[in-house]
């Protein structure tokens, strides 16, 4: 099976999964790698493809990073290997809760991460009102 990552700078990656999990119960596939800020690049670099190194059980790594061009993305962006690691930046709580739909999520590392991104954009909605406003009613 397919091995996820998230990965941030702070405390974001593993409060998402903590959150996910208080939601839909233990993503035992799913770990949280959170950089320190102090580190140096060189050393978050090895440290994060140490981790990668160990996660991967012959399916490949997904790693889902916070933002694209911030340091954990640019990190694990140079660290794709076809088939091995992929990349989606832009991680967000629907897309970690979507991780535990084991029946409906792809097997193959490319396929999860095209679908994973996907199920991250249709979580994100602009909030509509119910019922129609005082100006709209006049």
């Amino acid at each position: 099976m397919v091995q996820v990552l998230i990965l941030s700078h702070g405390a974001l990656a593993a409060a998402l999964v903590e959150t996910a999990e208080r939601i839909v119960g233990e993503l035992a596939d799913v770990q949280a790698l959170s950089l320190d800020w102090e580190e140096p690049r060189e050393a978050l670099l090895s440290r994060l493809a140490q981790v990668i190194a160990s996660l991967d059980q012959g399916d490949g790594v997904l790693v889902l990073t916070d933002l694209f061009g911030d340091t954990p993305s640019n990190l694990a962006l140079g660290l794709i290997d076809s088939g091995r690691v992929e990349v989606v930046t832009g991680v967000n709580l629907p897309m970690v809760l979507r991780l535990a739909c084991k029946g409906t999520r792809p097997q193959t590392l490319g396929e999860l991460a095209t679908w994973i991104q996907a199920k991250g954009r249709q979580g994100i909605r602009v909030g509509m009102a119910l019922e129609p406003t005082l100006a709209e009613r006049v």
